[in-house]
C-alpha cells in the first residue's frame, strides 16, 4: 500500500452465506463517516499524533467481523490510545464541543454512552468509551508488521453493542502518538492562532 492508510470492514464469511438480506440494495449497505487528522502542536515539549474518529451505521450487523484500519508505518503499543471516548463522555459540555451539536439526552451503557441531539430525530450516537489492546476476543487487536513496516489496528464485533431494532450510530475514537510527516503528503496551516498543523490524509 505504500504511504496510503487502509480501512475496511471485514465480514464473517459464514454469516454473509447465510444471510437472507438483499447484497446489491444501496438501503442495506454499511454507511461509514471516517475523520483522520495528524496534528502538530508546538509547545515546551512537542505533542504530535494521529487522531482517528469513525461513526458507523450498521445495517449489516450480521454479516460483520471486524473494523480494520491499516498505517504505512510501525508504531508501539505505548503510543495507541484507545480512551478517548471515555474522555470525550465525561463531560457534557465537552460531547456538545466535540460534535458542535446542543445535547437533548444521554444514558449509560456498558463501556459506551448513548447520546441524542436537538433537532435530530432520526438517529441516536452510541460512543464507545475504552477500545482497549489485549488478548481477549473482545480486545482491540495492534498488530505490527515487521516486514511491510506497518501497523494494523483491529476492531473486533464483540465490542459492538448493537441489536437489529436498534435505529443509531456507532461511534469510534482513536488516537497514535507520534511523528507521521514523512508518511503524510497534503497539509495546511491552521487559520487560528494555535501553533497548530492539521494534516488532512486522502484515505
Amino acid at each position: 500500500m505504500g504511504y496510503s492508510l487502509g480501512f475496511w470492514l471485514e465480514d464473517d464469511t459464514i454469516s454473509q452465506s447465510d444471510s437472507d438480506e438483499p447484497k446489491n440494495s444501496d438501503e442495506h449497505k454499511n454507511k461509514v463517516e471516517l475523520h483522520i487528522n495528524y496534528w502538530s502542536l508546538e509547545a515546551k515539549q512537542a505533542c504530535n499524533y494521529l487522531d482517528i474518529g469513525l461513526r458507523l451505521n450498521l445495517f449489516r450487523y450480521k454479516e460483520l467481523k471486524s473494523i480494520n484500519f491499516y498505517f504505512p508505518f510501525k508504531m508501539e503499543k505505548e503510543n495507541y490510545m484507545g480512551n478517548l471516548g471515555n474522555v470525550i463522555c465525561s463531560k457534557d459540555e465537552l460531547i456538545e464541543l466535540i460534535f458542535n451539536e446542543k445535547l437533548k439526552s444521554s444514558s449509560d451503557g456498558v463501556n459506551y454512552k448513548d447520546i441524542r441531539f436537538l433537532g435530530d430525530e432520526d438517529k441516536g450516537l452510541r460512543v464507545y468509551k475504552e477500545l482497549e489492546i489485549g488478548d481477549d476476543p473482545n480486545d482491540v487487536k495492534f498488530i505490527v508488521n515487521e516486514d511491510s513496516e506497518s501497523t494494523k489496528v483491529s476492531i473486533p464485533k464483540a465490542i459492538i453493542r448493537h441489536e437489529e431494532s436498534d435505529d443509531l450510530y456507532h461511534y469510534f475514537r482513536f488516537r497514535l502518538k507520534g511523528e507521521f510527516k514523512h508518511e503524510v503528503r497534503q497539509f495546511q496551516k491552521p487559520y487560528d492562532n494555535q501553533q497548530a498543523e492539521q494534516i488532512s490524509l486522502m484515505v
